[in-house]
């Protein structure tokens, strides 16, 4: 939840870019800076409202488009699960889970009070920018013997989210 969370960073794969993210009551502060002669300046800065707390961010090497990721949800908050901002720090695309999960893909994804649904995220420019994201169960259950009912199991789930829009689909 936002009340434990403290600030924290994600970097690009080169680290030109560092996404921090500091809670603030009710919402969360985003900036964005570029590294330049080894000091991060900042390119923007922005506040959000996410369904929880995000587990994992992605940019662009280009810094044009960075990503927030919730990989875990409470079931009654699956709204912005995923944001994504432009080079601008303006949100141009914010997923809830129900837009890429069916209603009985999200019961497999269930535990006791949410969703933990993420597997894997990355963000390419070329030759089109895309945020590509894989979702499933993290364990296979292992079978019970003698227990007819198996914990339901949703193996990975890989979807394509155009940037800045476009309809997201399943590769």
């Amino acid at each position: 939840s936002l009340r434990q969370a403290t600030t924290t960073d994600f970097f690009s794969p080169d680290g030109a870019y560092r996404l921090r993210v500091d809670p603030t009551p009710g919402d969360l502060r985003v900036t964005l800076a570029r590294k330049t002669l080894g000091i991060y300046f900042r390119s923007w800065s922005t506040s959000v409202h996410m369904a929880m707390f995000p587990s994992n961010a992605v940019i662009a090497p280009d810094g044009t488009f960075a990503a927030l990721l919730s990989g875990y949800v409470q079931r009654t908050r699956t709204d912005n699960a995923i944001l994504v901002f432009n080079e601008d720090g303006v949100v141009v695309r914010a997923v809830p889970l129900t837009e890429v999960f069916t209603p009985i893909e999200l019961r497999c994804l269930s535990t006791v009070s949410g969703y933990a649904w993420l597997l894997s995220a990355s963000l390419t420019v070329h030759p089109a920018p895309v945020l590509r994201v894989a979702g499933g169960s993290r364990l296979i259950p292992p079978p019970s013997p003698g227990v007819i009912y198996d914990p339901p199991y949703l193996p990975e789930v890989r979807f394509r989210i155009p940037l800045p829009s476009g309809p997201i689909t399943r590769e």
